[in-house]
């Protein structure tokens, strides 16, 4: 299996095919949900959060409970980037601080014909159970899926992807659409193997995933096992599984301690 992992252009920037949508005008200081937590903040208060909240929960009583409380406020602050009482004060201590999407490339050869993968990409439940590892994925119709990554003490992130090109048996691209909290795209290409010795077909899966908040928001699902090159090629195996022998191991636990449902 093959691996590229490479930091993306900084967000608003042209990237070709998955260029991720435009961004759109962010809030002014002060507004009650802009962005106004600069990165080392948001990664102090993600991980010093992450850190209560497991502790907190891993004691039952109510001391427990309120260290639970309190990491998920702070967990909750990281991710998002807002304070509250910034807000209210007029603080942004995030202006001026930019980052980029990472970008992740792993193929896998399977030993299967190109349209008939292709076909089996396009079932709309196939997607659901390849990234199933890192979120729950909706079909809302054929062009278009719901993402929703389970977080600590009972929260989740939602985005909505649509198929921005699609050419049977070659490519299927995707991207969020604009305005959505996640900016993710990605394609995936089914093509001829290279070597003479080598049978069936090379599934590319590419995958630019930019969390909340850049860099912040990266350290923030890194801490919860969610980093793309591992999404990129834990995704391919479950592909290559599934059409080759029809069923998805379910040995790997998935991230924020959800059992996998397969």
């Amino acid at each position: 299996m093959a691996v590229e992992l490479s930091r993306g252009p900084a967000a608003g920037t042209r990237s070709g095919p998955l260029q991720s949508p435009g961004t759109p005008a962010q809030p002014a200081a002060g507004s009650p949900s802009g962005v106004n937590l600069g990165d080392a903040e948001r990664v102090a208060s993600a991980l010093v959060g992450g850190v209560l909240a497991l502790l907190g929960l891993a004691r039952r009583s109510p001391g427990g409970g309120a260290a639970a409380v309190a990491g998920g406020g702070l967990l909750y602050r990281g991710l998002t980037g807002h304070c509250h009482l910034y807000g209210a004060l007029g603080v942004n201590t995030a202006e001026g601080q930019s980052t980029g999407p990472v970008e992740v490339r792993r193929s896998i050869t399977v030993d299967r014909p190109a349209d008939e993968l292709y076909r089996l990409w396009r079932d709309p439940q196939t997607p659901a159970r390849v990234f199933g590892s890192f979120a729950d994925v909706a079909p809302v119709d054929p062009t278009r899926a719901r993402w929703t990554v389970r977080l600590p003490l009972g929260r989740t992130l939602t985005w909505e992807t649509s198929v921005t090109e699609d050419r049977p048996g070659k490519v299927i691209r995707w991207e969020s659409t604009e305005g959505e909290p996640v900016r993710n795209s990605g394609e995936i290409t089914f093509g001829p193997s290279l070597s003479p010795l080598e049978k069936g077909t090379v599934v590319t899966l590419r995958v630019q995933f930019e969390p909340p908040g850049g860099a912040a928001g990266a350290g923030l699902v890194k801490l919860l096992g969610i980093v793309p090159d591992q999404l990129a090629g834990k995704s391919l195996k479950y592909f290559r599984s599934l059409a080759e022998t029809g069923e998805i191991p379910t040995t790997d636990r998935q991230p924020a301690a959800r059992p996998d449902p397969r």
